[in-house]
Parts: C-alpha cells; sequence; structure tokens
C-alpha cells in the first residue's frame, strides 16, 4: 500500500541497497505504482435469466487514507495517492544521487498520461488509475531517462505511436533522454499478431523524427526473449539497424568533467601486438572504447573497463591492426578526444 509511509520507506531502502553494494549501471522502474484496476464478474438470475454484472474492485487503503490522508488534512484520495507516488518517485531519485551521483534512475511508465492528451489520443489514464503523474517527473528532472511504452502500431489506432512519441518529447524542459518502449513481444502472442517488420518502422520513425533535432536516437525492447525467438528478430529484421556499436549518450547534468585524452603506447611486438593504457589525468574513468583498424581499412569497436590497462590487439577482433584508437570515457559519459597510434608506435594524433 503506497499510502503507508513505512511500506514506501522499506520499499525504497531495498533499491537504495541495492545502489550502495553493487556496482550497477542504474535503477529502472517498470509501470506498477498503485495496481491496475481489476474487476468481479458475477452471475445472477434476474426474472428467471442468469446475468452477468462486473463491478469494480476498490482498492483496499481505507484505513491508510484515514490515518495518512484524511488526518494530515488531505481532502482528495486520489491527489493523496498521486502525492504519495510522486514522494517516491522523488526520494528514490535524490536517494540514488546522494550515494553514487552517476548511477542513473530510468521509469518506463504507461504510454498515456491522461486520456486526451494530446488530443484525439484516449485509453486508459495512468494518471487516474495508476495515480501515476509521470509528466510531472519528466518536467521535475526526477529522472534521467524515460520509455514510455508505445505499445501500438505506427499508423495504428488514433496514430499513438507517432502522436505519443511527439507529445512525450514536447514535454521535456529539462532535456532528459527520452527512448520509447518497443512491444517486440506483440509480434508472437495475441489474437493480433503484428507483422514481422513492424518494429523496423518503428525504429526506422524514431530515427526519421529525431535527425538533426539533438535528440539522441535509442529505444528499447521488451522483451529480451522477443529477439531471439521464433521470427529471429536479431537475427532476421533487426541486424542491419543495429550494424555497429554505439556509446550510451554522456548524462551531462550529472555533472563530471570529460577525461584528458588517455596515453597509449606499444609494449610489444613479438608476433602480437599488446599496448598498455593509462590515464591522461586525475578525472576517474570508466571505460575504454577501443577501436582497431585492419590492414583491409575495417574498423572494429569495443568497450573495455578503465581497470583493464594491457591489452592484446587481437582480442578487438583485429590481428594485424595498423591503427589503434583508444577514447576515455567517465561514470557519466563524457568522453575525451581520441589517442590514436599506429602499430609501429609512433603517435598519430
Amino acid at each position: 500500500d503506497p499510502g503507508i509511509p513505512a511500506a514506501r520507506d522499506y520499499v525504497l531502502a531495498t533499491m537504495l541497497d541495492v545502489v550502495k553494494r553493487y556496482d550497477v549501471d542504474g535503477i529502472h522502474i517498470d509501470d506498477y505504482f498503485y495496481p491496475y484496476r481489476e474487476v468481479n464478474t458475477i452471475t445472477r438470475r434476474v426474472h428467471g435469466k442468469r446475468v452477468r454484472q462486473t463491478r469494480e474492485i476498490p482498492f483496499p487503503d481505507d484505513k491508510s487514507w484515514v490515518k495518512y490522508g484524511k488526518a494530515k488534512g488531505w481532502t482528495d484520495r486520489d491527489a493523496w495517492r498521486r502525492a504519495n507516488i510522486d514522494d517516491f518517485i522523488h526520494a528514490l531519485y535524490t536517494g540514488t544521487k546522494a550515494l553514487k551521483p552517476a548511477t542513473l534512475v530510468g521509469i518506463s511508465p504507461f504510454g498515456i498520461w491522461r486520456s486526451g492528451t494530446p488530443r484525439g489520443i484516449t485509453g486508459l489514464d495512468a494518471y487516474g488509475e495508476l495515480y501515476a503523474d509521470s509528466k510531472r517527473w519528466l518536467s521535475e528532472g526526477w529522472l534521467d531517462y524515460l520509455v514510455p511504452q508505445l505499445y501500438w502500431q505506427v499508423g495504428g489506432t488514433e496514430d499513438r505511436f507517432r502522436a505519443l512519441d511527439a507529445w512525450w518529447r514536447s514535454e521535456n524542459p529539462r532535456g532528459r533522454y527520452i527512448w520509447p518502449g518497443l512491444y517486440d513481444a506483440h509480434i508472437y502472442g495475441g489474437r493480433d499478431p503484428w507483422p514481422v517488420g513492424e518494429i523496423r518502422n518503428q525504429l526506422a520513425f524514431i530515427r526519421d523524427s529525431r535527425a538533426g533535432t539533438g535528440d539522441p536516437s535509442g529505444e528499447v525492447h521488451f522483451r529480451l526473449s522477443a529477439l531471439f525467438a521464433e521470427h529471429d528478430l536479431v537475427g532476421a529484421t533487426l541486424a542491419d539497424a543495429y550494424g555497429r556499436l554505439a556509446l550510451v549518450p554522456a548524462f551531462p547534468w550529472l555533472g563530471g568533467t570529460a577525461p584528458a585524452s588517455p596515453q597509449v603506447s606499444i609494449v610489444s611486438k613479438d608476433g602480437a601486438i599488446v599496448f598498455s593504457i593509462t590515464p591522461g589525468d586525475t578525472v576517474d574513468v570508466r571505460w575504454w572504447l577501443i577501436q582497431t583498424r585492419g590492414r583491409a581499412g575495417v574498423w572494429a569497436s569495443s568497450l573495455r573497463p578503465a581497470g583493464d590497462g594491457r591489452l592484446a590487439a587481437s582480442a578487438f577482433g583485429t590481428v594485424d591492426p595498423d591503427e589503434i584508437a583508444v577514447t576515455a570515457v567517465g561514470a557519466t559519459g563524457m568522453a575525451s578526444a581520441p589517442t590514436v597510434v599506429g602499430a609501429n608506435t609512433e603517435l598519430l594524433r
């Protein structure tokens, strides 16, 4: 029951314990706040005929409403419920940043904030049913990225996919990252499974709509098993869409300074090229982005934890490279300019 402060505190403490004790990249929560509404189906005999009726099951928070809502001066039960969720989201964000400022916080709310917003879009009202004011969390900056669940087809009912993607991006005064959630699993189930090419259409729209805007392209797939199931989305339809590695964008509002370009030197050439990397200054480095170019001019890219400072070129997909480029990436994604060396140890730039 989110209306009980001790219940919120217990869940929050558990999540922050993960942040404190483990080197996680971030904390991500889904669209379950107050639960989705449920109904009872009752069959009665009316004038000798069986009649089925449904009625909504109210959320059982009468006691907590009296104790923590009305007793504290609240008169609007719905507003009190939303405030409970707002309090939890704000505490999760500030608590995470107090422990580890670079640890991300992300949320994937139901795609429709309020039925009727934007104009022409109707459906489940997350604001009124789940008491989730995700528009406020975005505007207040209580998250680092938002993954609205755009679980509809491009050009489908009310054109929800495109309309809601544009609306969420328009409600982002703090410039947080908005990466749509895609419903890959719909290709496999239900009475109206989508065509296999639907996810490709959605990727194309996301990329085209962000071209030239400064908003980084990106999306989140639900769910992992769908990517490797019968239709083999990864191999059959998405391999070329994700043909190259891409760094997650930097999160400049989390602070941090871009590291200096690292120092790179070849330390062995006895049949195999081995190189060493050391930071260029005292700024903390989380990752090395290592790119090796083969004699045929093809680059291979890989990320390695910054603790790995002595590496064999062959481990990065290039047995006999003629150039090696290394970029230092800080904890908040801020990146240095690359240091590029030739296989003959000559510093190129």
